[in-house]
């Protein structure tokens, strides 16, 4: 039977090391280690931009068998079969780093150990050939994203929308300059700040006792403190009227339009969540559907951090012959909404669907612990039970009120690429 809250329990070890346990909502026998570091652009120096993620790319070379794959995710199943890992992750966002392991509970030694040569032993194996080797990776990562008109758009989008604040407009690989400039010995002073105990915090979800667990986390990772990473741009951006048409040769027009809306940790957040999912309906129902004026449309909030507000945007691609009646319409949409002029039918659907959307993912205790680190960054890692029960009280009318607070018209950021 599927549980409706979670105990959640917090540890902090004498490293500094945020510990986060939590039973599973489905017993499976399973056990996950969900990792995230403070890293990603919204914690680089304008000089550093990308140097997280460089390090995400170096992070599997903590083992010998790092040598005989050049592709991250090849040396990472090379890996995870010599230590019984049933699921994983690897990610750099942001404003982190991810790092997730899941198995057999019996396993968790293995496990564990695995982690700690991910973090901890990869310095020691990073020559410079192999620093050399990721850097003309990313490079081409970083090129083949300018092949993409949707990325193009959405990077410039970001760069309006918080006034080219580098943390927060930069997308995480970073910039071809800076990761050409990456030396060995920087990079590997990053990684080991990055992955330091006090800068990171860990999320593991099982339904054995985990008390063993933590006894073997503290007597396996770095005794030392250290200071954690700092964010580095605290300057809030406001929102003002931007719009920024960029001429491209394109088969197809990208419009994106939208607002800075305040964080996820906000009252709220659990609304805005709602909101956006109600957005994205109504605008590809009256664009995509009723109107045919667009390929692919939505809109997507995007919850920010514990610094920086989020974001709520509508995005379309369309004929070159049709994007300005595309935004006309979008435009049209975001007005009415924020005229509290919003069918009831979508509020109810999308937050029938919302609710049924977190109860699958509880399913997986790797979203579980995913979860749980979110809220732990955004609130308290018991916000993921208080985020349920917040679902359950929302209204029509509590998601129209947040309409009528957030969606103007009068300061949107609207990016148009294409043939203009």
């Amino acid at each position: 039977m599927m549980k409706n809250q979670l105990q959640i329990e917090e540890t902090t070890l004498n490293n500094g090391l945020k510990v986060i346990t939590s039973d599973s909502y489905i017993p499976t026998g399973d056990i996950t280690i969900y990792s995230r570091a403070n890293g990603g652009p919204t914690y680089e120096l304008t000089s550093e931009l990308g140097i997280s993620h460089f390090s995400e790319h170096l992070a599997l070379h903590g083992s010998n068998l790092g040598e005989t794959k050049d592709d991250v995710t090849s040396r990472l199943e090379l890996l995870i079969g010599k230590r019984n890992v049933t699921n994983y992750l690897l990610e750099t966002d942001q404003d982190r780093v991810e790092f997730a392991l899941r198995g057999a509970y019996n396993d968790t030694d293995d496990i564990l150990k695995l982690l700690y040569e991910i973090l901890y032993k990869t310095p020691d194996f990073l020559t410079r050939e192999k620093v050399e080797r990721e850097r003309q990776v990313i490079i081409g990562e970083i090129n083949r994203r300018k092949d993409f008109p949707f990325y193009v758009a959405g990077d410039w989008f970001r760069k309006k929308l918080y006034d080219g604040i580098d943390g927060m407009s930069t997308c995480a690989l970073g910039k071809t300059e800076t990761v050409k400039s990456f030396t060995r010995k920087e990079i590997v002073e990053h990684y080991r700040k990055m992955f330091a105990p006090s800068n990171m915090t860990m999320s593991i979800v099982s339904e054995k006792n985990l008390d063993p667990i933590i006894d073997k986390i503290t007597d396996l990772f770095p005794s030392t403190t250290s200071k954690p990473l700092s964010i580095f741009y605290k300057k809030q951006p406001t929102n003002t009227y931007k719009e920024i048409k960029i001429s491209e040769h394109t088969n197809v027009n990208y419009l994106i339009i939208g607002r800075l809306v305040p964080p996820f940790s906000h009252e709220d957040g659990c609304a805005l969540d709602v909101l956006s999912s109600v957005l994205s309906r109504k605008v590809y129902d009256e664009i995509r559907n009723k109107r045919s004026l667009s390929y692919q449309t939505g809109a997507v909030y995007r919850h920010g951090n514990g610094v920086f507000d989020g974001f709520i945007y509508t995005y379309a691609s369309c004929d070159p012959r049709k994007w300005v009646e595309a935004e006309k319409t979008m435009e049209e949409i975001i007005s009415n909404f924020g005229e509290g002029n919003i069918p009831d039918k979508f509020i109810e659907e999308e937050l029938l669907k919302l609710k049924k959307t977190v109860k699958q993912n509880r399913i997986l205790d790797l979203n579980t612990a995913g979860l749980i680190s979110e809220f732990n960054y955004y609130k308290t890692p018991v916000g993921i039970n208080d985020y349920t029960s917040d679902l359950e009280k929302l209204t029509t009318k509590k998601i129209k009120n947040t309409a009528k607070k957030y969606m103007r018209t009068d300061d949107l950021t609207k990016i148009i690429m294409g043939n203009i």
